[in-house]
């Protein structure tokens, strides 16, 4: 769980591993009553402008899907596993 200010604060993805690093993620929110917001790219393991400003809506009652997470580990491409994010 987190609030919008916790993921402004700290918009950078980051594995448990140290030896990888996030290449490139889709990111997603769904909206009570409205279309899902995104998908957005990201290239690299930042949240890009257009994810920041989705991110400002986030509230107790959202969630974010952070997707397609595409890691570089020793020299070799993984994906990792989905993450959502609660609003709290």
């Amino acid at each position: 769980m987190a609030t919008a200010q916790q993921i402004l604060a700290d918009p950078r993805l980051t594995p448990d591993d140290p030896n990888c690093r996030v290449v490139s993620f889709d990111f997603s929110m769904p909206q009570k009553g409205k279309d899902i917001v995104g998908p957005f790219t990201a290239k690299d393991d930042f949240l890009t402008m257009e994810m920041k400003e989705v991110v400002k809506q986030f509230n107790a009652n959202s969630r974010i899907f952070i997707e397609r997470i595409k890691l570089l580990c020793n020299g070799d491409t993984f994906f990792a596993t989905p993450v959502l994010i609660y609003g709290k």
